[in-house]
């Protein structure tokens, strides 16, 4: 069937809570929200659930009346009238019950332990630390003035947005290649930082600085690629 999104989910489910926040198209950049959502890397390996894309749709373009105003009005009525428990819906009595919408402050002040919360979620753990173990991997020709022709190819495993460990295939040339070996061994000295542009950056600066050129061209890519 031809059906149209007007909505995301995301949802994380564990042991003690559960989360799950939901977004509606009313006016959105359709085009802008297609590049934002579009997977640029290649090479990744990964167990994590992969997303099916599906066309869109904005409210808007269904019922141009809508907007975000009324819209938040029509959804804050709907959590006035159902019942916390039994999600039944209440109607006009149960609305008379909450008082209406109530302005409330979130500071740590009316809700002591927020502050704590939320630097939870702002922490690099939270929204990295549990990302699902992946792998990337990248190809690369060595120039013929090296005199190993065929490809490198460089692997990362990424274990809890850390590095955990660095794999190379080389060409049997390069096998021995004394300048080879001390840029690998420098490639694996980033295992057990952070998988970020920081510590990609540096490595590549530190071959760059040794003047070497079997990683460095390559790490320049891989960097970009990433």
């Amino acid at each position: 069937p031809n059906i149209s999104q007007i909505s995301g989910t995301a949802a994380k489910l564990g042991r003690p809570s559960s989360y799950h926040h939901c977004t509606l198209l009313v006016n959105v950049n359709k085009s802008r929200l297609s590049q934002s959502l579009h997977h640029h890397a290649k090479g990744i390996i990964s167990n994590a659930t992969a997303s099916t894309p599906a066309p869109t749709l904005n409210l808007q373009e269904v019922c141009p009346e809508v907007s975000m105003d009324r819209l938040i009005k029509s959804l804050g009525y709907e959590y006035l009238r159902t019942k916390a428990i039994t999600m039944e819906d209440g109607g006009e009595g149960q609305i008379a019950k909450q008082r209406g919408f109530q302005t409330i402050n979130p500071t740590d002040d009316w809700f002591p332990g927020l502050a704590k919360i939320q630097s939870e979620y702002q922490s690099w753990e939270w929204r990295y630390g549990s990302t699902p173990k992946f792998t990337i991997s990248q190809s690369f020709d060595i120039p013929d003035e090296h005199g190993a022709p065929g490809q490198l190819v460089i692997s990362l495993e990424i274990v809890k947005g850390l590095i955990e460990s660095v794999c190379f295939k080389i060409p049997p040339a390069l096998v021995n290649d004394e300048h080879f070996l001390q840029d690998a061994e420098l490639l694996c000295s980033v295992q057990g930082r952070k998988f970020t542009e920081t510590a990609l950056d540096d490595l590549k600066e530190a071959l760059t600085s040794r003047g070497q050129t079997y990683l460095g061209t390559s790490l320049d890519r891989l960097v970009t690629n990433v």
